[in-house]
């Protein structure tokens, strides 16, 4: 019985690999500060209540959504600002967002130098940092002149870096109206009414 030909045997072919997992792109948020205060260094009086304003451009690829926040990153704390939190639709790229501060100057006079940036929802700061350079300074007295109703004795208070011509000035109005040098006049007019005879 003749021998058959040998058939040829295809070849084995690779078992299909599994295809990988796509991977994970982080939300990457991007920020440049174009509009910021005019000032670069502000004075105000300890205590006192104020407000400044940013404009950020997101110059990245994601839309920023709300939720959006602004902090403070690094400076003094003694500057107190009320939270802010962006409640507005999403900023998409290209587009602008302003940021406005409230802010309350610290009790104490001083330097105070604190630095801010925008961060996403769970606190992760983002784009460019900007700060604000606050000088405080104490709260100006305002002078006041009167008259002891008890004594009769003009009294100064206030600040000593008054014109002493000023000071001088508001004292003579004050002893001029004062009960002590009206009666003065007055028994200075009733004696040269009189003829005195020795």
């Amino acid at each position: 019985m003749p021998k058959l030909p040998l058939q040829p045997q295809p070849a084995p072919q690779p078992a299909p690999q599994a295809k990988a997992p796509a991977k994970w792109a982080p939300t990457v948020f991007e920020a440049k500060c174009i509009v910021q205060p005019k000032v670069d260094k502000f004075t105000i009086e300890a205590g006192k209540e104020f407000a400044f304003t940013w404009t950020f451009k997101n110059i990245g690829q994601c839309d920023w959504p709300q939720g959006v926040r602004f902090l403070r990153v690094q400076g003094d704390d003694d500057i107190v600002s009320a939270p802010w939190t962006h409640n507005g639709p999403a900023v998409a790229p290209g587009e602008q967002l302003e940021v406005t501060l409230a802010l309350k100057a610290p009790k104490h006079p001083g330097q105070y130098l604190s630095f801010y940036r925008l961060a996403n929802q769970d606190g992760i700061d983002f784009g460019e940092k900007v700060w604000l350079d606050v000088t405080v300074v104490a709260p100006k007295v305002v002078e006041q002149i009167k008259i002891s109703p008890i004594e009769n004795q003009i009294l100064i208070d206030g600040s000593d870096n008054v014109d002493p011509m000023l000071k001088s000035q508001k004292m003579l109005e004050k002893f001029d109206a004062s009960p002590m040098n009206r009666s003065i006049e007055i028994d200075a007019r009733s004696a040269e009414s009189n003829d005195f005879e020795i």
